[in-house]
């Protein structure tokens, strides 16, 4: 009789979870990703914020930083290349690789560059790499190759970016695209950069506009962008930033990419990417979100991300229903 329960609440827990599996994993990826903001983000909005260094404040309060060194995924010769170009800026050649040249560039500038041109030198095709590759010094060769899309394009930046010391983050826009902003400590100011697309982004003036400025206007008419290569495809900072109520940005609390990868390669084969992700992201390994919803959405952000919370709650107040009633079987 014990024997036939046993069987009957395994299959109870088999079924259940392979039901809310088939559900998830007919989701389009994009649908996924957001999922992910709901679940993982403390959810804020524009009017709390009078300027970019309150919304820094509060990242940095809560940014988990990398605590490994990159040195041995890449070649000594990567490595003096990128530290003499931080050292030694020369800014005539550095002004002759932007295809449409905007007249405030600095060293800075070109040093975010140099490092996106050496992490992700290749025009790419919005093909992600396979999420069975998990080995970082991999995943950089394939992205250096012309393999990925703008997360892997944006993974490489962040991980050349720490050979030398150079302060980077990564910004997730509301049409599922990634960008990186990079520091200037000169001018006290964070920055974007499209690294897949190959784009800085200015003002009319030619002043480097940030995530968080692009995000505040409503317009885009005396916004420009700069090419850093040589491309036929338009750029439209539209589909990017749409001017909608709903529209968001996702700031990534942290850049322990390396950390995040040694467990990932820890954790059992059969495990999924996403499932993998979502354990670190679970037990906080893996940096949550900040994301900054327009003042007209914002409850639409917090009941919506309740919902999915209060349904993670029972997915696994049921899975602990069933467990429980199986291990007093067994008693």
């Amino acid at each position: 009789m014990h024997l036939k329960f046993r069987k009957k609440f395994f299959i109870y827990i088999l079924l259940f979870n392979f039901i809310v599996f088939f559900f998830v994993s007919l989701l389009k990826d994009e649908k996924k990703i957001f999922l992910k903001y709901l679940l993982f983000s403390r959810i804020t909005n524009e009017k709390k914020f009078q300027d970019q260094k309150s919304i820094d404040e509060l990242i940095n309060k809560k940014f988990k930083l990398n605590n490994r060194s990159p040195e041995k995924y890449f070649e000594v010769s990567v490595i003096r290349k990128l530290k003499d170009l931080k050292n030694n800026f020369d800014p005539k050649s550095c002004k002759k690789k932007f295809i449409e040249n905007p007249p405030n560039v600095n060293s800075t500038d070109c040093l975010a560059l140099e490092i996106s041109l050496e992490s992700a030198p290749k025009e790419y095709l919005d093909a992600c790499l396979a999420s069975n590759i998990i080995n970082i010094e991999e995943r950089v060769k394939k992205i250096k190759n012309g393999d990925g899309c703008c997360s892997d394009t944006t993974e490489s930046y962040i991980i050349h970016s720490q050979l030398i010391d150079f302060p980077v983050r990564e910004l997730h826009a509301g049409n599922n695209h990634t960008f990186i902003e990079y520091y200037d400590e000169k001018l006290d100011k964070w920055k974007i950069i499209d690294t897949y697309k190959k784009q800085f982004i200015t003002d009319d003036k030619g002043n480097f506009l940030s995530g968080f400025e692009l995000f505040r206007k409503n317009s885009f008419k005396n916004v420009l962008t700069k090419s850093y290569f040589l491309t036929n495809e338009k750029y439209n900072l539209n589909t990017y930033f749409p001017n909608s109520k709903y529209a968001f940005v996702a700031y990534k609390l942290g850049d322990n990419i390396l950390e995040v990868n040694e467990l990932e390669e820890k954790l059992p084969n059969f495990l999924t990417k996403y499932l993998k992700q979502f354990f670190l992201l679970l037990i906080k390994i893996k940096p949550n979100y900040l994301l900054l919803v327009k003042d007209s959405s914002f409850y639409f952000f917090v009941i919506n991300s309740l919902i999915i919370k209060l349904c993670m709650i029972f997915y696994f107040l049921i899975n602990s229903f069933f467990l429980f009633k199986l291990f007093k079987i067994k008693r």
